[in-house]
């Protein structure tokens, strides 16, 4: 968990909320001064234990979680530990040293997304942390290659864990709709296109808004939404300044209610340049809204026919895509989202089983 309401934010939130909490119950370690959903997360009986950060306070924090592990370990079954990479396995190590049986590292990416000393620290600790980890999750089997290389996929406690949403949260509302678009200020007939992801350069927001300004052209109506926060907002500010299209382009920063933005919607555009498996994605689909990605999100990722998945090597091919995609919402009783893998119910039956056993084991 970090301040952020990110893709691994909300996968937690989304199979965690799902579990019986009178029989398993998580706490949180993090490394953020407020973490999102802290409230939430704290009504379901879980505790935030905030550390200080490596990075910034490597003394302190050394010192800290070794004394939390010492004076905790046997408290907990197990800790889960949920990550874009393998840069920081403390918090395995110091699990293991401390008693804690069942440690689980589970990868929620395909490539590093941080500075080069962090990849180099990931690419040292591939190769260390079969002596940290007893349990091997993975987003997609296309992430482990990066992750954990090939070989993790014949270990007996390697499993991919489908990143999930809870459909009934993202069902298709028409009410929900208009009450959205009339806060936005678009009217039925208005054609909107959104985007969700944190502002860096692996979601390639720069791209979408080059590729707007085309369809704009020829639908001067539309509107393009792009909901998150993060280092590149100033660069996307100056880029929609540039294509002359500010009015037409909004950057909302951080949304609480992902649910209601997709509801609001015509269609949704994803051209992330990797992706491990994207919450924002599912969320999508849970909801309906077609959908134009880019190719550097994994295959098994589309479940609904009215995706469209397409190289960003063409901004005008994309352009067209989305022009195309408009009017092809799938109603709820025809949406294959409720009935896939991805739909959360199904993945917390397993998670909650797996914890329940390692207490069972202690």
């Amino acid at each position: 968990m970090t301040d952020k309401r990110g893709g691994v934010e909300s996968f937690l939130m989304n199979t965690t909320s799902s579990i019986d909490s009178s029989r398993v119950v998580f706490d949180y370690i993090v490394n953020t001064g407020t973490v999102a959903y802290e409230d939430e997360l704290q009504k379901r009986g879980s505790a935030v234990i905030h550390v200080p950060m490596r990075a910034e306070h490597p003394l302190s924090f050394y010192r800290y979680i070794d004394s939390f592990f010492k004076k905790n370990a046997n408290r907990y079954d197990a800790i889960w530990v949920n990550v874009c990479s393998l840069a920081n396995i403390d918090y395995l190590k110091y699990a293991k040293k401390y008693g804690i049986k069942t440690r689980v590292i589970h990868c929620h990416n395909s490539r590093n997304m941080d500075s080069r000393v962090r990849g180099l620290l990931h690419i040292f600790n591939k190769y260390r942390i079969r002596d940290y980890a007893t349990d091997f999750w993975t987003c997609s089997d296309e992430a482990t290659d990066w992750f954990y290389g090939a070989a993790i996929r014949h270990d007996a406690n390697y499993r991919v864990i489908n990143n999930s949403v809870d459909v009934r949260k993202f069902e298709f509302n028409p009410l929900v709709r208009s009450a959205v678009r009339e806060e936005w200020g678009v009217t039925d007939n208005d054609i909107v296109v959104g985007n969700v992801g944190r502002l860096h350069p692996q979601k390639n927001q720069s791209f979408l808004i080059d590729a707007f300004s085309l369809v704009q052209k020829d639908l001067p109506g539309a509107t393009l939404f792009i909901a998150g926060q993060g280092e590149l907002k100033n660069q996307l500010q100056t880029r929609i300044e540039q294509t002359g299209l500010v009015g037409k382009i909004h950057l909302l920063g951080e949304i609480k209610d992902t649910a209601s933005f997709y509801q609001g919607l015509d269609v949704f555009a994803f051209p992330s340049l990797y992706e491990g498996l994207s919450i924002a994605l599912l969320e999508a689909q849970a909801n309906g809204v077609p959908a134009v990605i880019s190719t550097g999100n994994p295959e098994n990722a589309v479940i609904n026919p009215n995706v469209i998945r397409i190289p960003t090597e063409r901004l005008e091919g994309w352009a067209e895509a989305i022009k195309n995609s408009i009017g092809n919402r799938l109603a709820n009783s025809e949406n294959r989202f409720a009935h896939s893998a991805f739909n959360s119910l199904s993945q917390s039956d397993f998670l909650e089983g797996f914890f329940l056993k390692a207490g069972r084991q202690k």
